[in-house]
């Protein structure tokens, strides 16, 4: 059963939400966040960014400068950026892209209930970014940005959700890249406490992108408890978005390889033949199921597929991105740890062949692997088995915007 609550909510006015709200700050290039620092005073980037244009900048990640970051928050709130929800609510949130949409809610989630296992992981953290989050949170006291997690789906759920969608949102407006962003307030004490209800039902919830926020969130709570009981409860809850399974896309992370071992083409081919049936394929055929995986050159496309006999355990060892390593990267590319080597980079999302193609070609990298997307029930058996995929498993959607629904801790 996990908990799931509501919150007052840290908020930009009406007309200022489209302006205020950002992309993850790491998804911007050095032109782009320039530009949108340069351009829009109201953007939350300012907060992640409290520096820009002061000659004298304290060190990235430093203590001094996440004290600068909680700085510029408070001016924006000082100056009616951002107002306080005089009372607690979930936000039903939704996106919609040219083809789809995603339909979800934001709330607080316990970090008792990731301690305790009923919500899952599937992918392991890196330690020292870690423990930079952990310092930024203690030092800022605010989530911006929510952790998307799913669920399985739920009939009560939707029927609350499907009541506010027939209403005028809070907020409603599209941004540069053509998604359009809607949000309403559930501050309805009845209807809170359907969903509250509804949600206790549900046995877990699966963290699908946010893993390092999550395990930050839970390990800033424990060592709070460890020095002083009297610390401040907010920082028992991680600020989620909850999402049903069914809604949830998840694309692949291609591997664009930087092979200096096999430049040619017909010896990686010979290679590849203990394992793999290989066929030479158009532009048009990509991977139709997770025993297949695209080997793309400058000029050619090979299709690999596992031989009958070659059978990867399951959970973790039958998804693509898992096999793919123990059968391609590492024996023929002698390409072992994806997080430190150099040759091997990362494409998620939606690309099609030619477009993977002209990418390498751009970048002067021989090869890339195009993968078949992890679904969504081989990403529970892996976080249900406490297994962890390899770096950039999954690239999921929805994308969620920062500095939209703000939670503060104290």
């Amino acid at each position: 059963m996990a908990s799931f609550t509501p919150f007052k909510a840290v908020r930009p006015p009406r007309d200022k939400a489209h302006l205020v709200s950002s992309r993850s700050y790491i998804s911007y290039g050095k032109k782009e966040l320039n530009s949108k620092l340069s351009e829009n005073p109201f953007s939350f980037i300012h907060i992640i960014n409290p520096e820009y244009n002061k000659r004298r900048k304290s060190p990235p990640n430093s203590i001094e400068r996440f004290k600068a970051v909680r700085d510029k928050y408070d001016d924006f709130v000082s100056r009616g950026y951002y107002l306080r929800d005089d009372k607690p609510a979930f936000y039903l949130y939704r996106q919609i892209q040219s083809h789809r949409s995603f339909c979800g809610i934001v709330g607080c989630c316990s970090v008792d209930d990731y301690i305790n296992g009923k919500i899952k992981i599937h992918e392991h953290t890196l330690a020292p970014r870690e423990e930079v989050f952990k310092r930024y949170l203690d030092t800022t006291a605010f989530h911006a940005e929510p952790v998307l997690m799913s669920h399985e789906d739920n009939s009560e759920v939707e029927s609350i959700k499907k009541k506010y969608l027939d209403q005028r949102p809070e907020y409603d407006f599209t941004t540069t890249d053509t998604l359009q962003h809607q949000l309403w307030l559930i501050d309805s004490e009845e209807d809170i406490k359907v969903l509250e209800k509804a949600f206790a039902t549900i046995g877990e919830l699966y963290i699908a992108d946010g893993h390092h926020r999550s395990a930050s969130s839970v390990g800033l709570a424990l060592d709070k408890r460890n020095r002083d009981a009297d610390y401040p409860k907010g920082f028992d809850q991680i600020l989620s978005y909850l999402i049903p399974e069914s809604e949830l896309e998840i694309l692949p992370f291609h591997r664009l390889i930087s092979d200096t071992v096999n430049p040619d083409i017909f010896e990686v081919l010979n290679k590849l033949q203990d394992n793999f049936n290989i066929t030479e394929v158009n532009d048009k055929q990509t991977p139709k199921d997770n025993r297949e995986v695209l080997l793309v050159a400058w000029d050619k496309s090979y299709m690999l597929r596992l031989k009958d006999e070659v059978k990867p355990e399951a959970p973790l060892h039958s998804i693509s991105p898992d096999w793919a390593s123990e059968y391609i990267l590492s024996p023929i590319f002698e390409i072992g740890d994806l997080r430190t080597d150099s040759r091997i980079d990362f494409l998620g999302g939606k690309y099609d062949v030619q477009t993977l193609r002209s990418i390498i070609k751009k970048r002067a990298i021989p090869y890339a692997l195009y993968l078949y997307p992890v679904g969504i029930s081989e990403l529970k058996a892996v976080a249900d088995a406490g297994l962890s995929m390899p770096p950039k498993s999954t690239f999921i959607e929805p994308k969620l915007r920062s500095g939209v629904t703000i939670y503060e801790m104290k």
